[in-house]
Order: structure tokens, then sequence, then C-alpha cells
């Protein structure tokens, strides 16, 4: 995993329950803008292939999984509320 990748992630781990976020949606955001930044490096240098007439690399496919995750919140009442229990599953490349 990349610097930025692991500081996105340990920052969502940090500040998600500070704000109430849960931490399974604060994870998905970061890994969202880890996506997005290797995305945006993977255009440019597509651009710079175009202009020199090397060949681009083609992207490496990717199939996320996961299992047993878990999410409750707790209200300000002290009331705790399950929004996810032993959630799993995979997500291939593609649509």
């Amino acid at each position: 995993m990349s610097q930025l990748a692991e500081f996105l992630v340990g920052t969502a781990v940090i500040v998600a329950p500070q704000t109430g976020l849960p931490c399974c949606l604060a994870l998905a955001l970061g890994k969202s803008a880890v996506n997005l930044s290797k995305r945006r490096k993977a255009k440019a240098k597509r651009k710079d292939t175009e202009t020199t007439g090397k060949e681009a690399a083609k992207p490496e496919k990717v199939t996320l999984s996961w299992a047993d995750v878990n999410c409750i919140i707790t209200s300000k009442k002290g009331d705790k509320k399950q929004l996810l229990q032993n959630l799993h599953g995979t997500a291939k490349p593609g649509r």
C-alpha cells in the first residue's frame, strides 16, 4: 500500500469516530480517494505515452473482497444501533 493510501486510511480510522461517521464508510471514502489519485496518474501517463509514441501499460485489474464487516453506532443518549452485521461480499473489475 502506498504512503498516500496508508495516510488516508489511518486518517479515516482516527477521524471517523470523532465525527460520527461509520468507520466502514470513512475507509471506503479514503480508498476511493486513493483510487482517484491512481486513475489521474494513469491518465497523465497515457497522455505522455501518446506524445512519445511508447505503448502504455495496461491497468491492473483488482478484485476487492470483504468479510465479517460490522458497524454499530451509539447515539448521544447512549442507545446502540447495529447498521451492518457480518457483511461480506466482493467487487470485481468491470461493470
